[in-house]
């Protein structure tokens, strides 16, 4: 497989190695560069702040994996809906946040999910009326930050959402492109 990408954990431990063939991407020891396990064909690789787990995407799949790093025990959540966008674990790796797109006649519409580690017991679902891009957790693990596109507008748009309750922080935050 060419690899051609490469992604550390916390402390640079463990590794993955990945790229654009069509053979197997990897999990490696750092230390003695032996393969840990191999993975499923993925474009994005992240690992929680620990190191201890990875979650790897592909752009407009419809599923993730969540890896166990210590030995390699995969477990893939389906999307009922849309495609993965972008992954986000909490600092204190209890959550994982997902955002999933998907295109309708007349409005782009994305999802929120929010799911508690390490079952990923899906705890929260939360439709936003716009297509996501984006999805960080603050460092407080309490809030998530959202960014999606008005389409219609021409606008960039930022959501920031209370973790436990689902409910929106603040109001939305948009940004209009620069005119001259």
């Amino acid at each position: 497989s060419p690899w051609d990408s490469v992604v550390f954990g916390h402390r640079g431990e463990r590794a993955v190695l990945y790229g654009a063939g069509s053979g197997p991407n990897v999990l490696v020891d750092v230390a003695t560069g032996h393969v840990l396990a191999e993975l499923p064909n993925h474009s994005d690789y992240r690992f929680s702040p620990s190191g201890k787990l990875i979650v790897a995407s592909a752009t407009y799949a419809d599923d993730f994996v969540l890896i166990d790093t210590k030995d390699g025990r995969l477990v893939s959540v389906p999307v009922i809906e849309g495609r993965i966008i972008d992954t986000s674990f909490s600092p204190d790796e209890s959550m994982l946040a997902t955002v999933s797109a998907f295109q309708g006649l007349e409005l782009d519409t994305g999802v929120l999910k929010i799911w508690r580690l390490p079952d990923l017991e899906l705890v929260r679902e939360i439709e936003i009326e716009r297509y996501c891009y984006s999805v960080k957790f603050a460092p407080n693990s309490r809030h998530i930050a959202t960014g999606s596109a008005d389409k219609s507008r021409g606008r960039g748009v930022v959501h920031l959402w209370d973790a436990l309750s689902g409910d929106q922080v603040i109001p939305p935050i948009q940004h209009s492109p620069l005119t001259s």
